[in-house]
């Protein structure tokens, strides 16, 4: 539908007024004002320092400090639900952190928000490798005006997030450090009982085994083969489906958040709320029912059409 300002809007009974019984499971009853619109005119989808960061070095999960993060969280939300201000809740919850690499950020993101910034901006300011979720469920929260319920939930996600992390780095480090040890310990046996020259042969045998797996571990983080990577992932037995179910619930908590507030349509929220979906191939599922509501599909069926039986959506 076309408006006076060439701008396409949805056909009415999309926005999220209309459509209580559709989504009355996955949202709370209590109704807050609008905090303000979204930026950059897109529904919030803006390129900044700290995404692209993440999308560069960010991308592998056992990087992260989820159990620092988790504590930082829920410090700042305790801080801004005792009537703190933000600077002085930052500034006293940034100790949680420790000596990590979101000291530059936090530093920034205080001087930001003495110039007025909001929390979400002034902590996307500096380049840091937040997980990808983070700053898109702060910032869902803060439009929502539910800035500590947000910081809630991502005190309790990156708790839970903690023990999985350290699985995925130990089933790969570990047999990293076995490998090396076994190339050490054939080196160093053809050194002392070989000559030079086979001892050249099998090093040479082994980098060239070595920058094989390096050449692989690139391209499975590389963002142009990552929608690929996403989708296989979801292929897998077990993983596959707690890879589904993880952002499904980071997906519906940020969808509660922006429907509580009203004001929008739901094709836009869909979409806003799909940014702290880390798995590509999910994300773009979720923007195609978005895209079917906006043409006035119903919720439910929009999303049974693109997600072909992974939950259920009880109208």
């Amino acid at each position: 539908m076309q408006s006076k300002d060439g701008q396409r809007h949805a056909p009415p009974g999309r926005y999220a007024s209309d459509l209580p019984g559709e989504v009355s499971s996955i949202t709370r009853t209590a109704t807050l004002p609008y905090a303000r619109p979204p930026r950059g005119g897109n529904d919030g989808h803006i390129q900044t320092a700290s995404s692209i960061w993440n999308t560069a070095s960010g991308r592998l999960m056992f990087e992260l400090p989820f159990e620092k993060l988790g504590r930082f969280a829920g410090n700042l939300a305790t801080c801004l639900e005792a009537g703190v201000d933000v600077e002085k809740a930052l500034k006293s919850s940034k100790r949680s952190l420790g000596s990590t690499r979101f000291g530059g950020a936090i530093e920034v993101a205080e001087i930001r928000i003495r110039e007025g910034a909001s929390l979400h901006d002034a902590l996307a300011t500096e380049p840091a490798p937040w997980p990808l979720f983070f700053l898109p469920v702060l910032d869902a929260g803060e439009q929502a005006g539910r800035t500590d319920e947000a910081l809630r939930f991502l005190e309790r996600h990156c708790k839970l997030l903690v023990r999985p992390a350290n699985a995925i780095r130990n089933a790969w480090l570990f047999p990293l450090a076995i490998m090396l040890f076994g190339t050490t310990l054939k080196l160093g046996i053809i050194a002392f009982m070989s000559t030079l020259s086979l001892l050249y042969v099998e090093a040479m045998n082994s980098l060239r085994g070595y920058a094989t797996l390096a050449l692989i571990a690139i391209v499975l983080i590389a963002p142009l083969f990552r929608p690929l990577v996403d989708r296989l992932k979801l292929m897998i037995p077990w993983i596959g489906p707690a890879e589904r179910e993880l952002a499904m619930n980071r997906f519906f908590q940020v969808f509660a958040m922006m429907y509580a507030t009203g004001g929008r349509r739901v094709d836009s929220m869909i979409r806003f709320s799909a940014r702290c979906v880390n798995n590509v191939s999910v994300r773009q599922d979720l923007l195609q029912a978005a895209a079917q509501i906006e043409h006035g599909e119903s919720l439910p069926q929009a999303f049974k059409l693109h997600f072909r039986g992974s939950f259920e959506l009880r109208a």
